[in-house]
């Protein structure tokens, strides 16, 4: 892309106003005034800004993302998968009672600062089953 080049996916937040938010793309500058949360901007490999959903952790079949671990632990169901989407730091002892899939997809989870247990759920991958 040449300078000033943007490829963006956006979506019109009224249909009276000119206002749109951010909701994809890549941009060579900061778009961060334009994007609302839940999502965040973040620089690439590539030296492009890039816009994605600020929570690490999906819940696949409900579409649903959380902002911790304990989050997305309590409300997932038996036989649903976690599916965790960057790597990502967490200080919670968290107690299993479910069996579901946590898929980390190669990403890294890390433990920081804990003390108590931390129990692994019925399967534990870095790739999707």
């Amino acid at each position: 892309m040449g300078e000033g080049d943007a490829k963006a996916a956006v979506k019109f937040t009224s249909d009276t106003d000119a206002v749109l938010d951010l909701i994809g793309g890549a941009y060579n500058t900061d778009p961060a005034v334009y994007v609302f949360h839940p999502l965040e901007t973040f620089k690439d490999t590539d030296n492009y800004y890039r816009i994605r959903d600020m929570w690490p952790i999906r819940n696949v079949q409900k579409n649903k993302t959380y902002s911790t671990l304990e989050a997305a632990i309590t409300e997932v169901a038996n036989g649903q998968t976690l599916e965790v989407r960057r790597n990502f730091e967490t200080t919670a002892a968290v107690m299993v009672t479910k069996s579901f899939t946590f898929d980390t997809k190669g990403y890294t989870v890390t433990r920081t600062e804990a003390t108590g247990l931390m129990t692994a759920c019925s399967k534990f991958t870095d790739r999707a089953i």
